[in-house]
């Protein structure tokens, strides 16, 4: 998802985006290039439109309190007000009356805060929501860290039914909060209701602050409530059971104690906001609802939220080429409104699938057999911060979203998430901003990995690493700028795609190395401006790779010649292509092999389903992309028919080494003519991209034309070995080739690499 930027449009491209519009029922005119579009191309308002449920994870503007981790929650029996919780202070941001959220419609809905939509009860200052002892000043240096876990920690939320209760530790005494709105006659109040651990020590927690007021007191028939008065604007609360009490904190802040105890307390805490002479009413109310219940029951599971039954009937591709696409067909129009911009997927010991939308769903996806004649989606889990990164370790599902990493757990087994589990939540982002986090994988010590996108945090376009149990986070390389695409192989080796843009020359491909700079100079990290950056195994020519996507690796035995080979995914382009790695240099530099096919939306996730054996790629519509759809759920099956590629490389001072999967035609692969080469550099700068320079004289526009001396083919029939004495280091090599195999299949096609080092030369004889 690059910035926008005016490019020369292949029409080879164009023409097969035309071709798919034909196939979509689009006239030519509704197709336009995409790298012209700019952002009123991309202002969608169907985001507001979709039934999230119960709540939703975001970042808010809140007048007082700027939450860039937050949870925005329904409470009442008919969802008439919202309460929103702060999760990295574990405290309510505030709460408002009459609606739920105005969602930004910039960008598909991807950038942007949300907003209150409707009116202010109440909003609290940035401080912690529980005190440590008695001090409720902020500890944190940085103002997008949660709270010191010893402190207090947000340890996730139960769904039952339409109640939400949250689950957090203070001071490492757990404790449930169950946030509601109750309403008996004219009156209406915010509830919550807390089940508190037994704790040694006195608890302090804030329930409502607000600047420049005065505070006072009421007490009728027993009843006793607290307010914060701001002109005609009145907070009251009232507090029972577990001994506990409201108490003024300073002029500004209510906080209710909780005195030390050996047993489980509950208490309930009534917030209303209203006018003096109605002081007498709400201690009426207080009165008659002040038993407060066990939340025990809340967090068993309750009834599914989710059940009309979708289902779609899938394409399944002709067998004409080396690989056919199948296609699983995206429940677009659904009862819930739900969009389907695919953000990551995953699949069960089973074979079923679980694929999440970046606007916040998880799906259970069946019927994922051969004739894809039945699927059925069930939506598993909803409400998640724009998840881009999905991982199913064992069964469970692990989310990856902007705010934290969710374990998903169906209490009750009715097919839908129960409880959603804080794995971690030490990402830094500083709000609503293009500051993505993409991909979820794991390592074979069952570490996670994931990337993020650039904002001014510390996290911000860095690589990350999660410890497997959750409990930590550690940066392990710097220097991208907006990357949507990973990988980790199954030996552990981890890989990175970053995007054209200031100070990335062309989309380059990486191996990561701990400690390492990818070339993005605001995320190197360093207290000095790099002169430098750690190298690419190869640079990713525009035509073939405008927005890169993640990489996956083929299983041993799957893929015929490609076992065990990486898998890229072009987002921008909605294509798969092969990377190999120069045998002669180990692995010092990838070359590039585009495969067959064009995908319905930018792919930038793929797995192979262990239970059958293929390929299935999931991708979304954002910017720039030649992508029609909103989304994709694909299956690449491989056939082997026809397909004539390269398979092995090594470059050398004295030529390149190309292996092919077939046997040669002998005289026009030793025939010079029949291939073409030029190298070019890249211009590493805060500019935009970069032109082509020439190798052997920087200052000088354009590629460098080279001769190839002689072309041998060697005696497996498929090796030829290209003898080209100008051959050096340059950022990217293009190797057209216009070939027949011994059976008379023709291939015209261009190969790509870096060169970062050359072996020794071949010995000719």
């Amino acid at each position: 998802m690059g910035v926008t930027r005016k490019h020369r449009f292949p029409v080879s491209i164009l023409l097969l985006i035309l071709s798919a519009a034909w196939l979509s029922g689009l006239s030519a005119a509704e197709v336009r290039d995409p790298l012209t579009m700019k952002d009123p191309d991309w202002v969608d308002g169907r985001f507001g439109k979709v039934q999230h449920g119960q709540f939703l994870h975001y970042s808010f503007a809140i007048p007082n309190h700027k939450t860039p981790k937050g949870i925005a929650i329904k409470v009442g029996d008919k969802g008439d007000a919202t309460v929103c919780f702060d999760t990295l202070l574990v405290t309510y941001a505030g709460a408002w009356t009459g609606g739920f959220l105005e969602l930004s419609s910039r960008r598909f809905g991807f950038t942007g805060d949300a907003k209150p939509k409707g009116d202010i009860a109440y909003s609290n200052k940035l401080t912690p929501g529980w005190s440590k002892g008695n001090n409720f000043g902020d500890p944190r240096k940085s103002k997008t860290v949660p709270l010191p876990r010893d402190w207090a920690h947000y340890k996730g939320l139960y769904q039952s039914g339409k109640k939400i209760t949250l689950h957090y530790t203070v001071g490492g005494v757990k404790v449930l909060d169950h946030p509601w709105l109750e309403s008996h006659g004219n009156i209406s109040a915010l509830t919550r209701e807390l089940e508190i651990a037994p704790s040694k020590t006195e608890l302090r927690f804030m329930v409502a602050s607000q600047s420049k007021s005065r505070t006072s007191s009421f007490q009728q028939k027993g009843t006793r409530s607290v307010q914060l008065e701001q002109g005609k604007k009145l907070i009251a609360v009232s507090v029972s059971g577990g001994k506990a009490i409201a108490t003024a904190s300073g002029k500004e802040a209510i906080i209710v104690r909780v005195p030390a105890h050996d047993k489980p307390v509950q208490v309930k805490v009534f917030i209303w906001d209203g006018n003096r002479q109605q002081l007498p009413l709400f201690a009426e109310f207080v009165k008659k609802n002040s038993k407060p219940q066990s939340l025990a029951v809340l967090t068993k599971g309750g009834k599914a939220q989710w059940t009309k039954p979708i289902t779609t009937k899938g394409r399944v591709g002709l067998p004409m080429g080396p690989i056919a696409i199948d296609t699983i067909t995206l429940p677009f129009k659904n009862p819930y409104d739900a969009l389907f911009f695919a953000g990551g997927h995953d699949f069960f010991s089973n074979g079923n699938a679980a694929l999440g939308t970046a606007h916040g769903d998880v799906w259970v996806v069946k019927g994922l057999d051969d004739k894809l004649q039945n699927i059925s989606w069930k939506r598993f889990a909803t409400g998640l911060y724009q998840p881009l990164g999905l991982k199913i370790i064992k069964d469970k599902v692990f989310v990856l979203s902007k705010d934290q990493i969710t374990e998903l757990t169906d209490l009750n087994n009715d097919g839908e998430a129960d409880y959603y589990r804080n794995f971690n939540n030490d990402n830094e982002i500083s709000g609503g901003g293009h500051n993505y986090a993409t991909c979820l994988e794991t390592d074979p010590e069952g570490n996670f990995w994931f990337i993020r996108c650039n904002d001014n945090t510390p996290h911000g376009g860095t690589l990350l690493k999660v410890a497997r149990d959750g409990s930590s986070i550690e940066v392990m390389a710097t220097g991208f700028r907006n990357p949507n695409g990973m990988g980790v192989s199954p030996k552990g080796v981890v890989t990175t795609a970053d995007q054209q843009g200031n100070w990335v020359p062309e989309t380059r491909l990486d191996v990561i190395k701990k400690g390492g700079f990818y070339g993005f100079v605001p995320s190197s990290k360093r207290k000095e401006q790099p002169k430098s950056f750690d190298g690419p195994l190869c640079w990713i020519p525009r035509v073939l790779d405008n927005s890169a996507g993640g990489q996956t690796w083929v299983p041993k035995g799957k893929w015929g010649p490609l076992s065990e080979q990486m898998i890229h995914l072009s987002y921008g382009r909605c294509t798969i292509m092969a990377v190999l790695l120069d045998e002669a240099n180990k692995g010092a530099q990838g070359g590039i092999i585009s495969l067959p096919g064009r995908y319905e939306s930018g792919v930038h996730r793929g797995r192979f389903n262990p239970k059958d054996g293929h390929l299935y790629l999931s991708g979304l519509k954002g910017w720039q992309t030649v992508g029609l759809a909103d989304g994709c759920f694909q299956r690449a099956r491989f056939t082997g028919r026809g397909l004539f590629i390269p398979t092995a490389f090594s470059l050398h001072r004295n030529g390149l080494r190309l292996t092919f999967n077939e046997t040669l035609k002998k005289d026009l692969a030793e025939d010079p003519g029949s291939f073409h080469a030029e190298i070019w550099n890249y211009l590493w700068s805060k500019e935009y991209g970069s032109k082509d320079y020439s190798v052997a004289d920087a200052s000088k526009e354009g590629r460098d034309q080279l001769v190839i001396k002689s072309a041998r083919l060697e005696k497996d029939g498929k090796t030829v070995f290209l003898e080209i004495p100008a051959l050096r280091k340059a950022s990217q090599l293009a190797l057209r080739y216009n070939l027949t195999t011994d059976k008379g299949a023709k291939k015209k096609d261009t190969f790509y690499t870096t060169i970062n080092q050359l072996a020794a030369p071949i010995v000719l004889k």
